[in-house]
């Protein structure tokens, strides 16, 4: 691959730019119809070649499949908006559902009319228990002071099609355990970042929720993908809707850096040769 600090587009990148196109094209087709597609690519590449010149990623070949599961879950890549976290991990670029990310694939389900998640301190007001007659909560939280307290618990809240809320309820110690697992993993996961920390959190909860009721395939995939991850179990990409470009882009990639190095090689022997 060419020297990254000298590449200006990602077709000089993966050396073709028949192939980039046919990339471009899948991403374009699995994106949802509803959002602008012209931004979403503008985002997408500005994404791509962060990471190609991001000397943890040392498999770059991975930001090529990573990234597409973007697209394939209709989500927007840019970390701003909470969807979906691009997280190297020994050299290979991962990813991670983030808490919004979650409530629009449940949305999307078709099987809720909302969905909400929160974390509950020791300075808020709340109480929650079942009976017979199903599920009681009032969640008060305190907003007159800054600091809150502990954490208590978080929760999160499907609303069905009929109007019926469902609650799941999980203990600050249980966030906590899964928080150490993951951090073991991948130090730099959003876990590790105060500012998106209780946004996991809620997103944990919501994952957890997930587990209890009916969702489609697509939502049981990313439990299982979830779950893996945390375990430390490797984690394959399948996009049927690639087949055949990216393998193409990676020979064109692995072309150009014998090239390269070929092309150094003689640089150099002449230079000694001076």
């Amino acid at each position: 691959m060419a020297d990254l600090n000298k590449v200006l587009s990602l077709v000089d990148m993966v050396g073709s730019e028949q192939k980039f196109k046919a990339y471009k094209g899948a991403v374009e087709k699995t994106v949802p119809k509803d959002i602008d597609f012209g931004r979403y690519w503008q985002m997408y590449v500005q994404i791509m070649q962060g990471f190609y010149l991001d000397s943890k990623v040392t498999n770059k070949d991975s930001i090529l499949t990573c990234m597409f599961n973007a697209a394939k879950l209709g989500l927007n890549p840019d970390p701003v908006f909470g969807q979906i976290y691009f997280i190297p991990y020994a050299g290979v670029l991962t990813y991670q559902l983030g808490y919004k990310g979650m409530i629009e694939l449940s949305r999307r389900s078709g099987k809720v009319k909302n969905v909400r998640a929160g974390l509950v301190y020791e300075k808020d007001s709340y109480y929650f228990f079942e009976d017979e007659h199903g599920q009681h909560y009032k969640i008060e939280p305190n907003l007159k002071e800054a600091d809150r307290g502990k954490l208590i618990f978080g929760y999160s809240i499907f609303t069905d099609t009929s109007d019926s809320p469902h609650i799941h309820v999980m203990t600050a110690k249980h966030l906590k355990d899964i928080e150490k697992i993951v951090l073991a993993r991948t130090p730099k996961s959003p876990w590790a970042n105060p500012v998106y920390l209780p946004e996991m959190q809620k997103k944990t909860v919501t994952r957890q929720h997930w587990k209890t009721e009916p969702w489609s395939v697509e939502i049981a995939k990313e439990i299982e993908r979830e779950e893996n991850l945390e375990r430390g179990e490797p984690v394959k990409e399948n996009h049927p809707e690639l087949a055949g470009v990216i393998d193409g882009m990676i020979e064109d990639s692995k072309l150009n850096h014998e090239l390269d190095m070929q092309a150094a090689q003689e640089t150099n022997s002449e230079t000694k040769a001076a």
